[in-house]
């Protein structure tokens, strides 16, 4: 269900950009080859993700999640590219997000235990 919510959400939050921005439609034969890639590219990858992701548990998923942290740094260690201002602001963003997740987490840890 979750990630039915979050494919409908996301696109037509898309859809609704293009159109404000002025954007035509392309043709049905695009937009249905366009939705079977999407299908089999992320739909089915993101649901068995989230089902990989039960079995492995709490403590296995916060070291998946730190993945992406330390791809990031290395890419731009590699590239040697500084930043953008825009990527600055996400990463602030992102910050206050994990530390409210955080937060939330820890109150529901500590009374269960």
């Amino acid at each position: 269900m979750i990630v039915t919510i979050k494919g409908l959400s996301a696109g037509l939050f898309s859809l609704g950009m293009a159109i404000i921005l002025g954007n035509n439609l392309p043709a049905l034969g695009v937009i249905l080859g366009a939705m079977a890639l999407g299908c089999f590219s992320y739909g089915i990858s993101i649901v068995l993700f989230i089902h990989a992701m039960r079995g492995l548990g709490r403590h296995a998923q916060a070291r998946c999640s730190v993945q992406p942290v330390g791809s990031m740094t290395l890419s731009f260690l590699l590239f040697q590219e500084f930043p953008s201002w825009m990527f600055m602001i996400a990463l602030i963003l992102m910050v206050i997000g994990t530390i409210f997740w955080l937060a939330s987490n820890m109150n529901t840890f500590i009374f269960t235990q």
